[in-house]
C-alpha cells in the first residue's frame, strides 16, 4: 500500500502507513536474514565437501571458514539491534529462531575447522551431527 484511496477505500492515515511499513521492514530482515543462514549453510557444506574430495587444502578450509564466521558474527549483531527494537510474539519468536541458527552456523564452520586441522573421525562425526541439525532448524525458517 503506498497511502492512495482505491475507489473503494480511505487514505491511509499515518498511523496504517508506520505499521504497514514496519512490516515490510521485519519481513525484509526475516528474508534477507534467512537467505544469509542458507547460503552460510551451502558454503560450510562446500567447503566440507570440497575437504573430503581433497580439491581443498586445510588452510582454504580455514579461510573459508574464518570468512564464514565473520559475516555470521556481523549478521547475529545485527539481528541483536533488531530485536532491541518493539516487535510482536511471532516476529521474537522468528527471530530467536534465526538466531539459533546463526549459533549453530558458527558451530558447524568452527567444527569444520577442527577437523580439517585434525582428520579425527570423531571431529567429522562432530561436525556432521551439527550439520544435520542445522539443516533441520533452517528447513524450519525456509518454511520446507
Amino acid at each position: 500500500p503506498k497511502g492512495k484511496a482505491s475507489a473503494t477505500s480511505r487514505p491511509m492515515t499515518a498511523a496504517q502507513r508506520g505499521r504497514a511499513a514496519g512490516k515490510l521492514y521485519r519481513r525484509a530482515v526475516g528474508v534477507l536474514a534467512t537467505a544469509l543462514c542458507y547460503h552460510a549453510y551451502q558454503g560450510i557444506k562446500g567447503a566440507a565437501d570440497g575437504l573430503l574430495r581433497k580439491a581443498y587444502r586445510r588452510y582454504e578450509v580455514r579461510q573459508r571458514m574464518a570468512a564464514a564466521q565473520r559475516t555470521l558474527r556481523t549478521a547475529r549483531q545485527q539481528l541483536d539491534a533488531v530485536g532491541a527494537l518493539p516487535l510482536t510474539k511471532v516476529d521474537r519468536f522468528a527471530l530467536a529462531e534465526m538466531v539459533d541458527v546463526l549459533k549453530l552456523l558458527r558451530q558447524s564452520a568452527a567444527d569444520l575447522e577442527r577437523y580439517a586441522e585434525t582428520r579425527r573421525k570423531d571431529d567429522f562425526a562432530r561436525f556432521e551431527q551439527r550439520r544435520r541439525r542445522t539443516w533441520r532448524r533452517l528447513r524450519k525458517l525456509l518454511g520446507r
